[in-house]
């Protein structure tokens, strides 16, 4: 015979566990609003674009020494990455990021006349550009890499009191994938294809 779960081993309503903060007044407020939110999904997605915000912000700060923000610091970061595979061009970044094409060229204009990045010829395409790092600018996005993981580990110290460092990367790993998917489906969420 199965056992009933009490009030305390049920999963929590996520308006009822809703901190007691803004956060928390804001998810009670739109549940209230709109009564067939799937309030659990409203909540993650709310906490998620909260720690993005944040996020931002510290990158944002860590980045002013390098007279950077937190897109700068992306685009150096996807251009480190990526040159020690192949080169990259500003065709990738823009496509990549979903950019006009103009916004990149004024990114990678600023990084250059910072001396942060390079532009070399293609050496398979004459006609093309690539672009790499300098050592300034390696330097900048070690720094600041460096400076905002240990941040990040610092508020995870928060999770790791309860064991959960682990869970979390993990079911944040699926969620990736879910909206990775969704992205490359060329359908908006929620959307059915016909």
């Amino acid at each position: 015979m199965a056992r009933r779960r009490t009030r305390s081993q049920r999963t929590p309503n996520p308006v009822e566990a809703a901190p007691d903060n803004s956060a928390g007044q804001l998810i009670r407020e739109w549940s209230a609003f709109l009564p067939d939110l799937d309030k659990s999904a409203f909540s993650i997605q709310y906490q998620l674009h909260r720690i993005n915000v944040i996020a931002t912000q510290v990158t944002n700060r860590l980045a002013i020494p390098f007279d950077i923000n937190d897109i700068d610091v992306t685009l150096l970061m996807v251009i480190r990455r990526d040159q020690s595979v192949r080169p990259v061009r500003p065709s990738d970044l823009w496509r990549q990021f979903d950019l006009r094409p103009s916004a990149i060229t004024y990114r990678i204009d600023r990084l250059h006349k910072l001396g942060l990045i390079d532009r070399r010829p293609d050496r398979c395409d004459r006609r093309a550009i690539s672009l790499a790092l300098t050592a300034k600018g390696e330097h900048a996005i070690v720094e600041i890499v460096r400076a905002f993981n240990d941040c990040v580990s610092e508020r995870l110290a928060t999770i790791d009191a309860i064991g959960g460092r682990e869970e979390l990367d993990r079911l944040l790993g699926v969620f990736v994938a879910a909206w990775e998917a969704v992205s490359t489906d060329h359908e908006a969420p929620g959307e059915k294809a016909p």
